[in-house]
């Protein structure tokens, strides 16, 4: 295996799992908008939270070309980890706005 084939590798998997992160923190978010059980939901942000860090430094190692979409994914998946710690008083994503504006507008169970 080429020297740029395992580079390739190394991004695609840096950025499956950086994906992955953010889309579990949406899930959570997403239950906690839909009016399921707080504690666990908050458990489970709390737990998300803590590997926050991990999957910065991970970015790190990503090359530069796909950085600024792991900051966002990255960003996103805080915001979403923060918004349900703090039982919603805090500003959501944008992602999850969308959530929040369509569950008001009763256009989603």
């Amino acid at each position: 295996m080429s020297q740029s084939t395992k580079k390739k590798n190394h991004n695609e998997e840096i950025v499956k799992s950086i994906h992955a992160f953010s889309n579990e923190a949406f899930a959570v978010a997403k239950s906690f908008v839909a009016g399921d059980d707080v504690e666990p939901l908050k458990k489970k942000a709390s737990d998300l939270k803590i590997d926050l860090p991990k999957f910065a430094a991970r970015m790190q190692e990503a090359d530069q070309a796909y950085r600024a979409d792991l900051n966002r994914v990255l960003s996103e998946a805080r915001l979403d980890l923060e918004y349900v710690l703090a039982g919603g008083g805090r500003p959501s994503s944008i992602r999850l706005s969308y959530v929040i504006r369509e569950q008001s507008a009763g256009t989603i169970p």
